[in-house]
């Protein structure tokens, strides 16, 4: 339920939980629900609960707090570890989404300066959403355009046609 509430902007969880719908045998044991905005949270918070083990998150938050890219990719530095890829001859794509709470918008950036900095060539795509961290996967529409223009250009152009009796 708090990753709900982290991932989706306050705005969107009001404006899906509009209406009454609480169930009514939903609920705890030992609360009961106040409103339409916990309902619906715990009813999210009930389908994670049933596609993912809770354990997963605290490895992923352990994997936050401790990696270090430079000193996983035995760089001493950012400028060292990303100038590695400037031999890629395609834009790398970066995506922020300005409501996002989990991968704010100000990390990606810096990621893009680091990148710049090391003479990498970049793309940096804002998307504009009140759908939070979730957005990219309820609104593809706002990333389908520039993945497809980022696979279009790094497609490798077609060898030249060579006729055979020449």
């Amino acid at each position: 339920m708090i990753s709900h509430k982290t991932f989706v902007h306050l705005d969107e969880i009001e404006k899906r939980a509009r209406g009454d719908v609480r169930q009514p045998d939903e609920g705890l044991s030992w609360y009961r629900l106040q409103d339409n905005v916990e309902s619906y949270i715990l009813h999210q918070g009930t389908k994670f609960v049933r596609r993912f083990d809770a354990n997963t998150y605290l490895r992923i938050c352990g994997m936050w707090s401790s990696f270090d890219p430079v000193r996983e990719g035995g760089a001493e530095s950012w400028g060292e570890l990303l100038g590695r890829c400037r031999r890629h001859r395609h834009h790398f794509l970066v995506f922020s989404i300005d409501s996002d709470f989990c991968f704010y918008p100000e990390e990606q950036a810096a990621l893009v300066r680091h990148l710049e900095d090391a003479g990498v060539s970049v793309m940096h795509i804002t998307a504009h959403s009140h759908k939070g961290h979730d957005s990219f996967l309820l609104e593809p529409m706002l990333y389908t355009p520039h993945l497809v223009y980022a696979l279009d250009a790094a497609r490798p152009e077609p060898e030249a046609a060579t006729d055979p009796g020449m």
